[in-house]
């Protein structure tokens, strides 16, 4: 599928009621009758000040986990590190864009800090709803540039998102799990059994 791994993916994505944006081809045989409104996708470039269904749904996902964890848990760190919550969204999105280059290798922001270590802390930190919203994007734009469902160097990447999210949420509790679930639900049209995917996802695993 050319134009990324998850383009026109459907509502799970970016499912809303808009006019004037890209809609999937409808067939013939599946074309509603006149009066029927069709639903439309945004496929816009990401904006950190639009919420988007999927990033509202996540949000409001760990808003309600971390009310019923943070009583409870007491692993991981205490504090987030800055590198994963300080200063604009998109900035620290393009920063693990520009590190991903470097999959199956370490991967991190400029201050060495990892993808797990932005997971492994405590609930009630009150910075995972911004972990999570990041992780959710770059996940995004990664399948959104990839060439196709055969792009090597995508999978790579993806697998390595996948298993650094899983390396960090496997430190924690309860919350970190639900962006772990919700970075799978995004991943549903990647080829996860492929070669590629399965490098970068045993780095991310173990080091990422």
């Amino acid at each position: 599928m050319a134009g990324g791994l998850g383009a026109c993916r459907g509502p799970e994505l970016h499912g809303i009621e808009q006019p004037g944006l890209c809609k999937c081809p409808v067939s013939a045989a599946r074309r509603p009758g006149p009066g029927v409104r069709l639903r439309t996708y945004d496929l816009r470039p990401y904006d950190p000040r639009v919420v988007t269904p999927a990033r509202l749904g996540l949000l409001l996902a760990l808003v309600a986990l971390t009310t019923l964890a943070g009583c409870s848990r007491t692993s991981g760190s205490e504090k987030v590190p800055s590198a994963c919550v300080d200063g604009d969204p998109s900035t620290r999105v393009a920063a693990l864009r520009s590190a991903l280059a470097q999959a199956p290798g370490p991967v991190s922001f400029q201050d060495g800090t990892k993808i797990s270590d932005c997971l492994a802390h405590d609930a009630d930190s009150g910075d995972i709803q911004e972990v999570g919203s990041m992780l959710l994007t770059l996940t995004q734009q990664v399948m959104g540039s990839a060439s196709g469902p055969r792009d090597g160097r995508a999978l790579v990447e993806l697998g390595y998102i996948e298993g650094a999210v899983h390396r960090g949420a496997a430190k924690a509790q309860g919350v970190d799990g639900e962006i772990e679930r919700r970075i799978q639900q995004e991943m549903t049209t990647v080829d996860t059994a492929s070669t590629a995917f399965r490098r970068g996802e045993r780095a991310g695993r173990s080091g990422g």
